[in-house]
Parts: C-alpha cells; sequence; structure tokens
C-alpha cells in the first residue's frame, strides 16, 4: 500500500490509499490516526531539516480561528515552537526626518 500524507497549515489533515484510490476522494485520515501520527512525525523532522523558515500560506491567526476553530490554536503553539511561524507586523512608516536627505 502507498499512502500520501497531506497536512495543512490549519491543522487539516488527509491521508489517501494510493493503490485503492489513486483519485484521493476518500480522506483515511479519521479512520487511521495511528498512520497519520506517524507521517506527520515523518513530515516535521523533514521540515526541521530545512533552514527556511517562512511560508507565506499562513493567514493572521486571529483569522484562522475565527475561520477554523479554537483547535487551530494548538497548531499555532507547534509552528512557533518549530519555527515556522512569526507574526507579521505592518512596516513602521518612516517619520519625516528619517526621509529628508
Amino acid at each position: 500500500m502507498k499512502y500520501k500524507y497531506i497536512w495543512y497549515s490549519n491543522g487539516i489533515d488527509e491521508l489517501y490509499d494510493l493503490d485503492e484510490d489513486p483519485g484521493e476522494t476518500r480522506n483515511l485520515a479519521m479512520e487511521r490516526p495511528d498512520l497519520v501520527r506517524e507521517m506527520r512525525s515523518k513530515l516535521e523532522q523533514v521540515l526541521l531539516s530545512i533552514d527556511q523558515v517562512y511560508y507565506g500560506d499562513l493567514q493572521r491567526e486571529e483569522q484562522r480561528m475565527l475561520q477554523y476553530g479554537e483547535n487551530v490554536a494548538a497548531v499555532f503553539r507547534r509552528l512557533k515552537a518549530w519555527g515556522f511561524y512569526r507574526r507579521v507586523r505592518r512596516a513602521r512608516l518612516p517619520v519625516e526626518e528619517d526621509t529628508i536627505i
């Protein structure tokens, strides 16, 4: 059996048996939580080995909580702990004395 695991930054998992379901129409994540944990752990190891720490698909934390509920807070804590998420802040506009040459 070949499985495909997909993890979204909003905390949703997908797991497909590519031999039985090549069209990826039946998400097995709820039926196989043991395999999801194992594959997520392997994915985390790969992600932690990469120097890149910015992923542009992350929305603001508040938006995610409104969209997906409180359980996403745990995902944000993990992302922050791994260094894969940082809060985006607006740039400070220059004051006039900083721009005069």
